[in-house]
């Protein structure tokens, strides 16, 4: 049997080790997948490439929430125990990594109370919160890890069913976030957890508390009335720029012009009260805001700034 050739002097010079490559470059590659695919993939392939998937400054943001992608999101069953415990114990690793300097979180479905905490009891310097359809969470478990992050700038929860003003969750944030300039609140219009009875519809949300809010959007947020709305833009929030108010059960017919003429320097301004088949039909200043809830990925990454 003949023995195999001998590589060319072209594919000798050609060839490279994966493993020699700089660590600037391992970190570039890192930032663009999910938190996910490091820790179970590409952070395995060498001892180098380990060395270099646990530096802190990677995991300035963790995105678990792209590893659990789905349309209906509002609709997303929860992972299985065993699926939700690994991803769980996933999301505390990557916490770990961080060393303290993680400022972005950002996670579907699969997220608890206790991960929560840990995220809180871990990071000093979180700015931004992300969770989309996490039913387990709670208002008194989100409030405590709140009450752990006094330099949050961005609240985004969608589809959180049990994270509602019952629990006091939005005046929490208001006093542990003075920073806050970006709030999110998407619920599915048929839950009625933030308006069951006229003593708790009398309640004010707390967000007109936020002084430094920026851009606020609220989608199926029972018990949002004309008094909260007019608290928030008559002086409550003096710099909101943005304001998103869509789908809101308890939200009586607006008087556009009337709110518009005390939203000051608000610039952007979309409410739509309801559902209708008529929303084309619409003007831009009451039409439904879209429903892509993910924020601009431009805000995270290794090269976050303020």
């Amino acid at each position: 049997m003949d023995p195999s050739p001998a590589p060319s002097q072209e594919e000798t010079t050609t060839r490279r080790d994966w493993s020699e490559l700089p660590v600037d470059a391992l970190s570039v590659v890192f930032a663009k997948l999910g938190a996910v695919e490091v820790l179970m993939g590409a952070g395995l392939v060498c001892r180098p490439w380990l060395d270099a998937a646990k530096l802190p400054h990677l995991w300035r943001c963790v995105d678990m929430a792209a590893h659990h992608h789905h349309h209906h999101h509002h609709h997303r069953r929860i992972p299985s125990k065993k699926k939700r415990a690994v991803l769980c114990a996933m999301a505390e690793e990557a916490v770990r990594r961080a060393d303290g300097q993680l400022e972005a979180f950002m996670a579907r479905a699969f997220v608890t109370n206790k991960l929560l905490k840990h995220v809180g009891d871990s990071s000093p310097t979180l700015k931004s919160l992300w969770l989309e359809s996490c039913s387990l969470v709670t208002s008194n478990g989100l409030a405590q890890m709140i009450a752990m992050a006094p330099l949050l700038e961005e609240l985004v929860l969608s589809y959180c069913r049990k994270v509602h003003r019952g629990g006091g969750v939005y005046a929490a944030v208001a006093e542990a976030c003075p920073r806050l300039r970006r709030l999110e609140v998407r619920r599915d219009p048929t839950w009625r957890d933030d308006d069951s009875g006229d003593r708790r519809r009398r309640l004010p949300f707390g967000i007109a508390a936020m002084r430094e809010l920026r851009h606020l959007t609220l989608v199926g947020v029972a018990g949002v009335g004309d008094d909260e709305l007019a608290a928030i833009v008559d002086g409550g929030c003096p710099h909101l720029e943005v304001l998103h108010v869509s789908e809101c059960p308890g939200l009586a017919a607006v008087d556009v012009a009337a709110l518009r003429a005390k939203c000051g320097g608000v610039k952007e301004l979309t409410l739509h009260p309801c559902v209708t088949a008529a929303d084309d039909d619409q003007p831009a200043e009451v039409r439904r805001p879209s429903r892509d809830c993910r924020p601009n990925r431009k805000y995270y990454g290794p090269d976050w700034t303020t």
